[in-house]
This record gives C-alpha cells, structure tokens and sequence, in this order.
C-alpha cells in the first residue's frame, strides 16, 4: 500500500540520518596538538607526576599522578577512564569541579590510569605503533593486563595495603571483567565506584552504536581497519559545536549546557583501536557480556580454547564492596542493561545508588554540577570505603618526580585509512537506500496511475 511504502521511506531516511552519525563517530584525525593532562592538572596549581608502567604483554602505559595538596590523609585513589577517553578526563574543569583536583585537595593521593591506545599510552616494547599486531586489542586485553599492571603500580608505588578504584564506561567493563579472570586484585582494593557501568549493551539507544553493529563494523576491523587507530579529533577540533551534538547523541546527556565542550574538546577523545570499539557493536547484536569474537570457530579456539567466545558472567567472584551509580538518560549503559548487570551481581557485595534522572553517560565525568550533585557523595563514599595510615599520613610526605607540562600530539598512524574505508562504506550505502527509497516511489506512482496497491521488490 501506499502508507507502507512512505513508512518504509520514513524509516529509510532515518536509516540515513543514522548513518550519518556512523560517518561523525568515524571520522579520523591527522596530527594535532590538544592539551596534556599534565597541563590541565598544572594550569590548577596541582603537581603533575608522570609515570610510565609496563604490562606482561610489552605495552608501555603511562599513569598521572596527583599527590594531595595538604598533608596526605594514607588514602588512595585510582581512577580509570572510559572508551576512547584519558585520564584527562578527571581534570578538565577547574579544581572546584573535576573529581581529580577536588580529591587531591581532600588530601588523598589520587592516580589516574592511560589504556593502551590512548594518545598516552602507545608505547610497546617491540610492537611498532604502526604494525597490526599493536592494536589487535580491545578492553579484552584491557582487563587481562592494563589493568593489574596499574593496581600493582599505585600499590608498590603508595605502599598502601589498598586503594579505592573509581571508574567511568568502558573502566567498569575492564573490571568487571579482570576482577573475575584475577580475583587476587581484590585484596589490594577496599571498594570500587562504578560510573555508568558499560556490560551487556543489547539495549543501547545510541545510534551511532546500533549502525556500526548492523554495518558489520567488527567484519570492516578485522579485515580492512584491524590496525588503525579509533579517534574523532579532526571532528572535536574543527567543528566543536557538531562534536557536541554528536556526543549527546552517542551516549546521552541531559542538556548542552550542563557541559562545556569546549573544555572537553581540549582533551577528547583520546583515541583507542578500532577492535575496541568494534567489540561493543558485537555485544548489541548478540545481547551478551562475552569475549571478542574473532570471526571463526578455528580463530576462537586458537584464542579461548573454545569455538565461541567467553562469557562474562561468573560475578559471584566479586566480592570487594561494589557501589554503582547510573543515570536515567544514559544511552550507552542504558538503564535496562544496567539493571540486568546489577541482577547478576551478588547482592551482599553490591550497593546501587539512586538513578540521577537527568543525566546521561558523559555527566558522571563532564557534568558542571557533578561537583554538587555527584561528587560530594563519592568523597563521602571513598573515606569510608578507604583504608586508613594514620602512621604513614602523620609522618611520610608524597615521593614524586615532577616533569614539565607539555602538550601532546596525537599520532597519525594509518588513521586516513580508516577514514576513507568507513566513508566509502557509508556512501554506498547511503547511495542504496536512495535508490531503494526511488524504486519505492516510483511504485507509488505506477500504483496510483493503475489504482492498484505497489508491488515492491527492494
């Protein structure tokens, strides 16, 4: 009929407008200089300490630390950032406002992990940055090595019995998973915060997400764009406001003007691989927390040991206090999937806090009233999760070795590439659905010229 065929026209152009999104999510940068988190920590009167930390499998990562402005209280804190994100993204706003600084003037000695791919972390010790094999990593390898490196780093660096270890996105997906592979890790720590918990994302709104699932993207990384880093910089860089609009619609925010993107765009994103990304958009279309799936039973064996991927699941092993906050307009960690993380979760070990109503995924961390509405709890929350030294705090001074603030630059790798395959993808695919859309037109009219209902075959 007539109506179904200008419903499937509505529904093309929306398909359009989606992929539209995918080719704003994909766009790839050449070299530019945005600012170090070692500035925006120094531009607030803050020390900068920059340390490097070397995981089991070669990769060179780099951790930022801040020591506590006044005498150290023998508390610790980590703080694990999100997809495509840096440790920037604890400290860019004014040392009122960025849980980073607001800790570091509570006294606690505050550490702020990099993972491997970040435009901090692209060291190996072999691996050359433009070889495959450097980036044939998602938050797989995340959780199996980046994370136990930088717990084990803040532990021989601080001599604290424990820490507290706070995370945001895609930092909550690495622990949830190298919390169950290393359940020793759990002894170093005393609780773990969980921003916006990203696991199971069958129900994601995002649309970016949901065409990059249906466009295969995970098929286009593993035989195009394998090696290539995933960043949006040249977006962010040359078109601040659009880069706005996009991030809320990626993953959720209540409103512009509870964010300053200018600010965020001073050191977002960080970039990451594109298998990293890839590995969420595998995760919405099979509705389950579970390894990479490489692409063949005869690969999966040669990584697991089995023909499908691991799932993810066995929380019972979680047993450090686990407190979750989300947010009601997230649409990442969508609400109904993080409902469904919080089922599975032994309920002895785990507190979940109020929904926020109005915020989304990117509130937790660049909300201009996060220091009012989060944070004040969080603080609360961390003293009391925390392991006193009384001993140490009194007596022992913060050891650091203090480097210049510098900008970095992000490195262009083969990121043109990407680039271009992505966009050649989008186009022919945008190019089908209008001629899908004309065929269904052109239906329309020789129905109605002969008064009977089209016939189509697109």
């Amino acid at each position: 009929s007539t109506q179904s065929t200008w419903g499937a026209f509505r529904r093309m152009k929306t398909l359009l407008g989606s992929l539209v999104v995918c080719l704003v999510v994909l766009c790839v940068s050449a070299t530019l200089t945005k600012k170090s988190a070692c500035l925006l920590i120094s531009d607030q009167g803050f020390v900068c300490d920059e340390q490097t930390v070397q995981t089991e499998d070669g990769y060179v990562l780099t951790m930022h630390h801040i020591p506590p402005i006044t005498t150290w209280n023998g508390k610790v804190v980590y703080l694990q950032h999100g997809l495509v994100d840096s440790s920037a993204t604890w400290v860019i706003g004014d040392r009122s406002q960025s849980l980073g600084f607001i800790l570091a003037a509570a006294g606690y000695d505050v550490w702020l992990g990099n993972n491997r791919g970040n435009d901090y972390s692209l060291g190996h010790v072999s691996l050359n940055i433009d070889s495959e094999d450097f980036w044939m990593f998602t938050f797989d390898e995340m959780a199996k090595y980046d994370l136990p490196a930088m717990i084990n780093h803040v532990k021989d660096q601080t001599g604290a019995a424990s820490m507290t270890y706070v995370c945001h996105s895609q930092g909550c997906t690495q622990a949830l998973i190298g919390l169950q592979q290393r359940p020793e890790l759990q002894d170093m720590l005393n609780g773990w915060i969980m921003l916006a918990p990203a696991a199971n994302v069958s129900h994601t709104t995002s649309s970016a997400l949901r065409v990059l699932a249906g466009l295969r993207f995970d098929w286009m990384v593993m035989k195009v764009t394998g090696k290539l880093r995933f960043s949006l910089d040249s977006l962010c860089s040359s078109f601040p406001t659009f880069c706005a609009q996009s991030t809320c619609m990626l993953a959720g925010c209540e409103s512009a003007d509870n964010m300053d993107f200018d600010a965020i765009g001073s050191a977002f994103p960080a970039g990451s691989s594109s298998r990293s990304v890839a590995h969420y958009t595998q995760m919405v279309r099979s509705g389950k927390f579970q390894a990479f799936d490489w692409g063949s039973t005869s690969a999966n064996v040669q990584h697991y040991g089995t023909a499908t991927p691991p799932i993810y699941d066995d929380f019972s092993r979680l047993t450090v206090p686990t407190h979750l906050f989300w947010g009601r307009k997230d649409k990442l960690a969508d609400p109904i999937d993080v409902q469904e993380l919080i089922n599975k979760f032994p309920p002895s070990n785990l507190h979940v806090h109020p929904i926020i109503e109005n915020y989304g995924h990117g509130s937790f961390v660049w909300g201009l009233d996060a220091h009012t509405v989060l944070y004040p709890e969080l603080v609360s929350l961390i003293d009391s999760l925390s392991a006193s030294f009384p001993d140490r705090a009194a007596t022992t001074s913060v050891s650091v070795s203090e480097k210049p603030a510098k900008e970095t630059s992000s490195s262009p790798s083969n990121s043109l590439l990407v680039f271009a395959v992505v966009t050649g993808t989008v186009v022919l695919a945008a190019v089908a659905a209008v001629v899908i859309v004309l065929r269904g037109r052109a239906a329309v009219a020789v129905a109605a010229s002969q008064n009977q209902a089209p016939l189509l075959d697109a």
